[in-house]
């Protein structure tokens, strides 16, 4: 490893590669070091080793801000019956801001996955999926408040003006021209159901497309694929899901055409498997697939492990390079 003395006589790609190491090097001892500070504050160990405070002692030892000890200590309770949470945490396994992101949304029961997700998404893409979890969380509660006709806040003679402005509103984002809409008002004074006529258009429109999905699928099982989409599929995705990406509420161009089966596994694009996502979600796509991929191989080992005879004999050896190839 080059000292800094040295430094002088890299080049700038080279002392560019150098302080990426050293950086990431930092990085991570400091992760370990702010994850044994919750440990610290319990011994009261910046004490017996005359520091005035934990925030002091994190300042001096690592240059720690404030603000980092103040949100490790903080987690720290936070995920006291989070094991998994925890554990990440006073382990130093992630970066304690990542873990700040999904503190809001962590519960007993998604506390494994978000601690897959922390270790493999980007900042930008952990914070979508975040929103995407409290805006599910919402969409429930409102759907709930709806089927019981109860809006928190408002009393039950307050309830139908509050759910015709929420319908009036979608409404609006329908963007209707104004002749599209008097020619709707002239068929239903003409007593034409009007929900019935569009509810028609988008079951043809659903079948259309479901005729043409299920062509360019069955043309994908028998045709060697390469890795690019065919155009044809490329167009019937868009006549699907338009140009945006398909996560509910999500207003971002779609940017990648996502295989939900990996194409390394299947190698075709059958469009039965295929989303078009933005940039965010598109890697946490990625970042979920890694995790049950990885869960299944961790599986699969495990259970091979457990097959395989005790170790000592000459034939033992071959029967588990046979098994695990």
């Amino acid at each position: 490893m080059q000292t800094g003395q040295a430094a002088v006589q890299l080049n700038d790609e080279k002392l560019f590669q150098l302080c990426k190491v050293y950086g990431e090097r930092a990085r991570f001892w400091r992760q370990k070091f702010i994850g044994l500070l919750p440990e610290v504050y319990r011994r009261k160990l910046y004490e017996k080793k005359g520091f005035c405070s934990v925030f002091d002692f994190a300042a001096k030892l690592a240059g720690v801000s404030n603000e980092q000890v103040s949100r490790a200590l903080s987690l720290e309770k936070k995920f006291q019956d989070k094991p998994d949470l925890h554990k990440a945490l006073v382990d130093g396994e992630v970066s304690v801001n990542k873990l700040a992101r999904v503190a809001g949304i962590a519960t007993r029961e998604n506390q494994s996955f978000l601690v897959e997700q922390v270790k493999i998404l980007p900042k930008s893409a952990l914070e979508v999926l975040v929103r995407d979890e409290k805006a599910q969380t919402r969409r429930q509660a409102k759907a709930h408040s709806l089927r019981s006709c109860v809006v928190p806040g408002h009393k039950q003679d307050e309830q139908l003006p509050i759910m015709q402005e929420a319908r009036v509103e979608q409404l609006m984002k329908l963007q209707l021209s104004d002749e599209i809409l008097e020619k709707l008002v002239e068929l239903k004074d003409k007593g034409i159901d009007v929900n019935a006529l569009i509810g028609g258009m988008l079951q043809k429109r659903e079948q259309e497309i479901a005729q043409e999905k299920e062509k360019l699928a069955q043309a994908q099982s028998v045709e060697k694929s390469s890795r690019y989409v065919s155009v044809k599929i490329e167009h019937l995705i868009q006549k699907e899901y338009g140009n945006k990406c398909a996560m509910p509420n999500c207003k971002n161009n779609a940017d990648h055409l996502h295989h939900e089966i990996p194409f390394a596994l299947t190698a075709n694009h059958n469009p039965y498997f295929l989303k078009p996502l933005c940039k965010n979600h598109h890697v946490i796509a990625h970042g979920i697939q890694l995790a049950y991929f990885g869960a299944r191989e961790r599986t699969r080992t495990s259970m091979l492990l457990r097959a395989l005879p005790p170790q000592g004999s000459l034939s033992t050896n071959f029967s588990t390079r046979a098994r695990i190839n």
